[in-house]
């Protein structure tokens, strides 16, 4: 019995070493999956585009039960051109081993690209963007992290838009530990600022505004955490895409976050 139990502890511990192994060593990794088939000609009229950030915590809402059925209400609801996602399961056991971008661009109709940021033996995590444009090219940065943290990234996709305008969409979800932060802010601040083309970066930033009042352009302010009550910003939108027309919450049960959406004139001047 008690071999048994040895060669059990055993086992545990040569798996959880394989999978702290495999994720830390492709922490670095770029492994970008995306489908691009849709172009909505029907939008080409649009005067505003309607943007949407939203940790959906890997579709377990404020009750505990997992239904992405509710995330994907949530975005065709709000009539939203692209969408930046945080907390996406790739095949993960906890998300019963759904690829879970897949299966919202599909019922939502739209294009996708994914970038990992978690990978284990079995399957990862991380950011997404959903959007009705063309998508002209897509890259995945790895942010500075402490040694054996969480690995976390920035996902850039430049899209078209009507008009024959670009827009380089970035959407990242920082770390809980302070020092971190520090760190992965200061190399947004360095990325943001050697970009020559209008941009919005948005996502969970997992600080209130005033933690990053070095980073420029500053859109919203709205209180999206806990979704149940909510007392914390940390959700928000950077552009140098001159004066936003509207931004607001979305009520929802869906995830721990609310949805953020900010509202951009098409002809936007970069500032």
């Amino acid at each position: 019995m008690k071999t048994k139990l040895v060669v059990m502890i055993i086992l545990i511990i040569l798996i959880c070493v394989l999978v702290y192994y495999v994720n830390y060593q492709q922490r670095d990794t770029v492994l970008l999956s995306s489908r691009q088939i849709y172009k909505h000609k029907a939008e080409e009229n649009l005067k505003t585009v309607r943007i949407m950030t939203y940790n959906i915590h890997h579709g377990v809402g404020n009750d505990g039960i997992l239904d992405l059925n509710r995330i994907i209400s949530i975005i065709k609801d709000s009539n939203t051109q692209i969408i930046g996602l945080n907390e996406v399961d790739y095949k993960m056991v906890r998300s019963g081993f759904v690829d879970q971008i897949n299966v919202l661009a599909k019922e939502l109709n739209m294009n996708y690209v994914f970038g990992p940021t978690l990978k284990t033996v079995i399957g990862s995590y991380g950011n997404a963007i959903l959007t009705i444009f063309p998508v002209l090219a897509v890259k995945h940065h790895p942010l500075p992290v402490n040694f054996a943290k969480e690995p976390r990234g920035v996902l850039e996709a430049d899209l078209l838009l009507p008009d024959k305008q670009k827009i380089k969409i970035l959407t990242t979800h920082l770390s809980l530990d302070e020092s971190e932060r520090l760190k992965q802010l200061e190399w947004l601040n360095n990325y943001l600022k050697a970009l020559k083309t209008p941009f919005i970066l948005m996502g969970d930033f997992n600080k209130e505004t005033a933690y990053f009042n070095n980073l420029p352009y500053l859109l919203t302010t709205e209180k999206t955490y806990p979704s149940s009550k909510p007392e914390l910003g940390i959700d928000m939108f950077f552009s140098n895409c001159g004066v936003k027309e509207n931004s607001y919450t979305i009520k929802s049960d869906g995830s721990d976050h609310l949805p953020l959406i900010i509202e951009l004139p098409i002809k936007y001047n970069k500032v």
